[in-house]
């Protein structure tokens, strides 16, 4: 049931398309990863990954949806699935970008949640964005933070990525976390095969090395 609301939602993104001034562009990501962290905890090692992705636009509005899929094979964990839908537009000759809309988890062990967020970034060297989520059924919050630092040469493309955040899970607790990533990719066609190394630590748990490995495609 959950993938065939994911494939729903981005169906109707293609179909915006009858409307739009450019058409749409798709990705689709399959991965390897020894450890899933979201928001600072983890729920899932020896994963599975699956994402499908489609954009388009509408006047000076960016539409996108995606569906992504954590499929764990480790003990005491649980499969994950995440439903992105939102708009965006930019400002200042795009020096600005906001973003908002609506991401549904769903996690077997703990149910679901649907979250309202709101998203800025800024187009600079260090690409600083922000991010804000709400919980539409309880009073919780998520605040992140990240930077990214991108060298292209001739043999790959490295990104060094920051992140921070802190989120609410319950009224009166909450989880700070902090995280990096060095990734490695190289572009042949629309296919790209990519490296992550991630470290990942949270104020609730010890410190933990992640690997993921897979390839993104774009069409």
């Amino acid at each position: 049931m959950k993938i065939k609301l994911g494939i729903v939602a981005l169906l109707c993104a293609f179909n915006i398309n009858a409307n739009a001034e450019k058409s749409v562009n798709g990705s689709l990501d399959a991965s390897y990863a020894s450890d899933y962290y979201y928001r600072g905890a983890s729920l899932g090692a020896d994963s599975l990954q699956f994402s499908v992705g489609a954009n388009t636009a509408v006047n000076s509005v960016d539409l996108f949806a995606s569906y992504f899929t954590n499929q764990t094979t480790g003990s005491n964990t649980a499969n994950t699935d995440i439903l992105t839908v939102g708009a965006g537009t930019g400002f200042a000759e795009d020096l600005l970008t906001v973003y908002g809309g609506v991401v549904n988890l769903d996690n077997d062990a703990s149910g679901s949640d649907l979250d309202a967020f709101l998203i800025a970034k800024i187009k600079t060297v260090l690409s600083p964005s922000i991010s804000v989520y709400r919980n539409t059924d309880d009073e919780l919050y998520t605040f992140e933070g990240s930077l990214s630092y991108k060298i292209e040469t001739e043999l790959a493309n490295f990104a060094l990525i920051a992140d921070f955040g802190t989120t609410d899970v319950t009224e009166t607790t909450s989880r700070d976390y902090v995280g990096g990533t060095l990734k490695i990719s190289k572009s042949f066609g629309a296919a790209t095969p990519h490296l992550c190394l991630s470290v990942v630590d949270a104020d609730d748990s010890p410190r933990e090395e992640i690997v993921r490995a897979g390839v993104s495609f774009k069409f």
